[in-house]
Order: structure tokens, then C-alpha cells, then sequence
């Protein structure tokens, strides 16, 4: 099946396609170029002149067509080109639904990854929280639902904005190997087959970046923020190879810290006493603990590689060498899990009294195995399991004292949910915030990281980002490590 899509003028098309998408997902759609057989047609035009904009669209699918059309006045301004496009993109939405109204759409035209950006925008202006929600469902058609979640997410994250200076920056190292691939990963080379062949060689690379930014930040008297450790899991580097890593960050990082420190240890077998006593003697404040499910059979199929045992001797081991604040991750929509399932895992995660909880939604991202085994839209039943699923999961968490702090969607997501983390009062993970709010200068090293340098008066970004292969990261290095110091050097 292919939809048609005709768009007069032409660059509409880049601004209005991801609509049209969500309406027919997991179905072509193609520029209208006359001649092709389509099982819909869209049509949509937009005409200016002077501050009148007319809007005019039809949907047909062969067996009948509907069509619209409106005005609207856009006096000119600097604001007059987004305007046109919400109000094209709103005008676009409306038909749709009317063509289309077994599709529900709780985010409306919001389609990026950032759905709270906007509701940013407009508290930065003096917008209080009622007429944020209100604004949302009516000029963006945000379900009233889910414009109350995005301006709750938002209130809690402006509590971490408000401490976060320009002056600072915050750093991510990135090592991107796993012991396993989970079947719905993207990224094969990260499996580590020989430690000395492709894991030695990278450290290296890394920590020769980590001295030269170290010492460009220390030259300029740059603090760092938050220092985040991910991956990839970090915790499969071998003790001596974690202390090699620790030895740099307590010489040129550590000591300017005025926030939080989490190191990712998502496969919980990569965890034992010494690593643990390790990252305790390095001041970790945070781990994050990744079961995704508590269901060994599930753990077993999405090739984890781990066991619940893991998972839960683990976080006794860090409780026991006093890690402050724990993160768990659980995903919605994994194969053959119901809502009960998910419910269950939760409960058990909860018993382990973590300071955050992360609920994402399972995504077929391009390159997994799972991708490669499943094309097309996700069936409604599996959305509708995940919808369900996620629905009460917020429901437990609520009821333990948890609330949602951030938020981010990602493409192909089961249900076209989003990623939620949650926190119990006091534990926002201020990383977590400024990495999607994207306030704050990151600093990103090592294997697949990314570099966003902030304009603090336009809130503009300039973005570097490093290979995600190790081998490509590696031959980049001298590059990427001198565009990075002279950004450094020009930040205000």
C-alpha cells in the first residue's frame, strides 16, 4: 500500500510528511509525481497573500474523497513562517481525523523527539501552567491528558534549570561495547569478543580525549555539572582499566563537580565487589541497573544475557557500598509481555526501593535483529497491550510516590509512546534534564557521544558528534579533539 502525497508549494512536503505517517503507519509515503497508482491521495495547498493565508487539502481513497479548506490572517512578523506552519500542519491534522478517526494521536502535531521544549518556551515567557495545557490542546491538538503530563514534566525539570549555569558545562563518556546484543540493539560492533583486540585500543583513544578536554576545561576554570558514564554498559571495563578511567576523571573532572555522578551498569553481569567498591571509591552518586523485565523467559528471548538473580544481587551490592541513588529501567511492548507482566516486574522493582524508575517503550530501531525481523507497522493488538501497559505502570508509580521528571519519544516506539523517567522527591536525575532540554553545554567523549555547545542568550545549539564504531572513532580522534577544545575556548 502507498499513500500519495501532493503538496503545492513543493517544500511542503519536508514540513508536513510526519503527519501523514502517523496516520498510516508502517505504509509508504511518496511524493506525488503524477502517473502512480496510490491507495490514498493527498492533496494539500497553501497560497499567501499579503497576511491571508488559504488553506485547501482533499484525502482520497478511491472508494470516496473529503476535502477542506480555510483562511486565516498571519499578519507579518517575525513569528509569520511558524505560524503558517502550525496553522498548515493543524489544517493537515484536522482532515486527517476526520478521513481517518480509528487513529488516535495524544501528541497532535507535536511529532520531535522533545515534546517539552515548547511548554519550556512559553513558562520562560511568563505562561503559567493552566494556559500552557490549554494553548497545547488547542493550537497543537494535544490530547488534554497528555498536555497535562508534558507541563507537569516540564515544572519538575525547570527546578533543575533554574540551578544549572552557563558558565558550566556537563560532560557524557561513552564506551560502546555489551557483553551481548539484545535483539533490539542497533549496534553490532558493540558485542566484545576480544577484550585486548577491540576494547584496549579504544581506552587508549579515550583517554587521551578525556586529558585534552580535561586540561581545556581546567585552563578556562570551567565546573562540570553533571558527569555521566554510559554506553554501551562501562562496567565490563576490567577493574584496572576502570581505575586507568577513574585516575583521569579525579585529576581533571571530579574535583569541579557540583552536581551528580552516574555510571551506567545496565547488565548487571558485568557488576562484581570490586567494581562496585571502585565506583564507590570514585564518588559515583548514581547507578543505573537495567533489567528492562523481571521475566527471566523474556530476559532469555531479547537476549539479555543476564538473570533476575543478577539484577537483584546487584543492587545489594550497591546499597551495601552506600551508592546514594539507584536507576532502573523497564521497557513496555517486549515480545510476549502483557500488561500484567509488566505490572509484575514493576512490583518487584519497587520492592528494591529505587530512587528513579525509567519506563521506555520498545522501539524497532534500524539495524536491530528485531527491526530486521519485523517490518511495518506495529499490529494494533501489540499497541494496544503496551498503551495499557504503560498506562498502569504510571498508576503504580504515582501511588509509590514517583513522578515523571523528563521525557522523550524515539521513532518506530510501540504504541507511539514515549520514555519516562520517574523520580521520588529530591532525586531528579539533573543529567537526564539538561541532556534533553538542551540548556546547558554537553561535553561528549568517547564512542558514539555528542558535543552541544549552547548560545545562553539564544538558546541556539552547535552540535559535534563522535563515530559510534570504535575503530572510526579512533581514526577521528585528532579532529574531533581539536574542534572540540577551540568550541570550548569560544563559549561566553
Amino acid at each position: 500500500m502507498t499513500v500519495s502525497l501532493y503538496c503545492e508549494p513543493a517544500r511542503l512536503y519536508e514540513q508536513v510528511h510526519d503527519l501523514v505517517r502517523i496516520f498510516f503507519p508502517g505504509v509508504g509515503v511518496v511524493r506525488w509525481s503524477g502517473g502512480q497508482e496510490s491507495a490514498v491521495d493527498i492533496v494539500l495547498c497553501q497560497q499567501r497573500c499579503g497576511s491571508s493565508l488559504h488553506l485547501e487539502g482533499s484525502v482520497e481513497d478511491g472508494a470516496a474523497a473529503r476535502g477542506s479548506s480555510r483562511m486565516h490572517d498571519v499578519p507579518p512578523g517575525p513569528h509569520a513562517a511558524g505560524e503558517v506552519l502550525r496553522l498548515t500542519r493543524m489544517f493537515l491534522f484536522e482532515l486527517l481525523s476526520a478521513c481517518v478517526p480509528q487513529q488516535v494521536h495524544p501528541y497532535g502535531i507535536l511529532t520531535g523527539m522533545r515534546p517539552t521544549k515548547l511548554v519550556h518556551r512559553w513558562l520562560d515567557e511568563g505562561m503559567g501552567a493552566a494556559e500552557a495545557s490549554g494553548r497545547l490542546q488547542r493550537e497543537h491538538a494535544v490530547h488534554p491528558k497528555q498536555a497535562h503530563f508534558l507541563v507537569q514534566v516540564a515544572l519538575a525539570e525547570r527546578e533543575v534549570l533554574a540551578q544549572a549555569s552557563f558558565r558550566d558545562v556537563s560532560v557524557y563518556i561513552g564506551i560502546p561495547f555489551c557483553p551481548s546484543r539484545c535483539s533490539y540493539c542497533s549496534f553490532p560492533a558493540a558485542v566484545v569478543r576480544d577484550y585486548q583486540e577491540q576494547v584496549l585500543p579504544f581506552l587508549d583513544g579515550l583517554l587521551w580525549e578525556m586529558e585534552q578536554v580535561g586540561r581545556a576545561l581546567q585552563e578556562q576554570g570551567r565546573r562540570v555539572h553533571c558527569l555521566y558514564v554510559g554506553g554501551g554498559t562501562p562496567t565490563i571495563l576490567q577493574p584496572a582499566d576502570l581505575e586507568r578511567m577513574a585516575s583521569l576523571l579525579r585529576r581533571y573532572f571530579l574535583p569541579t563537580v557540583t552536581g551528580e555522578f552516574t555510571v551506567e551498569a545496565g547488565r548487571p553481569d558485568t557488576l562484581d565487589a570490586a567494581k562496585v567498591a571502585l565506583l564507590a571509591d570514585m564518588g559515583v552518586s548514581r547507578v543505573s541497573v537495567n533489567p528492562q523485565t523481571m521475566h527471566q523467559q523474556t530476559l532469555d528471548a531479547i537476549g539479555r544475557g543476564h538473570t533476575v538473580a543478577q539484577v537483584l544481587e546487584a543492587v545489594r551490592m550497591l546499597r551495601a557500598a552506600g551508592i546514594p541513588a539507584l536507576n532502573m529501567d523497564l521497557i513496555v511492548g517486549l515480545p510476549g509481555e502483557s500488561p500484567q507482566h509488566c505490572e509484575r516486574s514493576l512490583r518487584q522493582v519497587l520492592e528494591a526501593g529505587p530512587e528513579n524508575v525509567t519506563i521506555h517503550a520498545l522501539a524497532r530501531k534500524r539495524g536491530s535483529p528485531m527491526a530486521e525481523r519485523h517490518t511495518g507497522c506495529w499490529p494494533p493488538a501489540d499497541s494496544l497491550r503496551a498503551m495499557e501497559a504503560a498506562q498502569r505502570l504510571h498508576g503504580l508509580l504515582a501511588e509509590a510516590g514517583y513522578a515523571p521528571y523528563y521525557t522523550y519519544r524515539q521513532k518506530q516506539a510501540v504504541g507511539g509512546l514515549e520514555n519516562t523517567g520517574y523520580a521520588r522527591p529530591g532525586h531528579i536525575c539533573a543529567y537526564n534534564v539538561l541532556m534533553i532540554e538542551e540548556r546547558q553545554s554537553m561535553v561528549g567523549m568517547g564512542g558514539a557521544a555528542a558535543c552541544k555547545f549552547v548560545d545562553p542568550v539564544t538558546l541556539t545549539l552547535t552540535r559535534m558528534f563522535n563515530p559510534k564504531h570504535p575503530p572510526a572513532y579512533l581514526a577521528a580522534l585528532p579532529r574531533l579533539v581539536g574542534a572540540k577544545v577551540d568550541k570550548l575556548r569560544a563559549l561566553i
